[in-house]
């Protein structure tokens, strides 16, 4: 169960550090939050270290304006 249902996204893109990808999941993931992985497009994506990854989540754009 997620804390007070709040899911929190994380994005990733091409050139993003392991470290960087690594810790939000944990330290929201810790404090009982859902956490869920996108990639800033589908497909594999490139690290720092010339790692491929590829995130478990479609991005998805809100169709509604930030207010």
């Amino acid at each position: 169960m997620s804390r007070s249902g709040t899911v929190i996204g994380v994005l990733i893109g091409d050139g993003a550090p392991m470290l960087e990808i690594a810790v939000a999941p944990r330290v929201f993931g810790v404090a009982g939050f859902e956490v869920r992985t996108a990639g800033e497009r589908p497909g594999p994506l490139t690290t720092t270290a010339g790692i491929a990854i590829t995130a478990p989540h479609p991005s998805t754009r809100s169709t509604r304006p930030a207010s």
